[in-house]
């Protein structure tokens, strides 16, 4: 199911008076382009450590740990712990509009980056922070991109719970 078929679900629930897109990683850069897509239908955004450096690091052969030559992308491409990244993956990556679709949501963002993120730079919240007329950035000292070790899931969860209940 594509977040697209997701959003019209979530549409159909009886009672449900506002929608709110909320994403870790490549989950956050799916949320933050669906929320420039539909602007009119979604009241808030929250990101987590969004993974939009993908595009840049495409296009110089990178992916998450895994280098590849970018000139010529092999049909798959290893990654950590035996997973494999297919090439059209790395090729449809180098030319998302990820922060040209992104711009066109204009109500509440709330951004949360983990301190000590080895997968997504900072750069990538920084750049919605900018890019957001309506946005706040928090970065989480010490966790890593997971947020697995100590309470940090738990501190990202309550943020961004805190951030959806407020009344704006």
């Amino acid at each position: 199911m594509d977040a697209n078929q997701i959003l019209a679900f979530a549409q159909k629930i009886p009672g449900v008076k506002k929608l709110f897109l909320l994403g870790h990683s490549q989950g956050g850069v799916i949320a933050s382009m669906m929320a420039g897509y539909y602007a009119d239908q979604i009241s808030k955004l929250v990101l987590i450590s969004p993974a939009a450096t993908l595009v840049e690091e495409a296009r110089v052969g990178k992916l998450q740990f895994a280098t590849y030559d970018a000139e010529h992308i092999p049909s798959e491409i290893p990654l950590n712990r035996g997973y494999v990244a297919g090439g059209f993956y790395a090729r449809t990556n180098r030319y998302m509009p990820i922060y040209e679709v992104a711009q066109h949501f204009e109500k509440p963002v709330f951004l949360i980056h983990a301190g000590n993120d080895q997968v997504v730079n900072e750069i990538a919240s920084e750049r919605y922070h900018a890019l957001y007329q309506d946005s706040q950035l928090t970065i989480v000292k010490n966790a890593d991109h997971s947020f697995y070790q100590a309470d940090y899931a738990e501190q990202a969860a309550k943020l961004a719970t805190n951030f959806l209940q407020e009344e704006r």
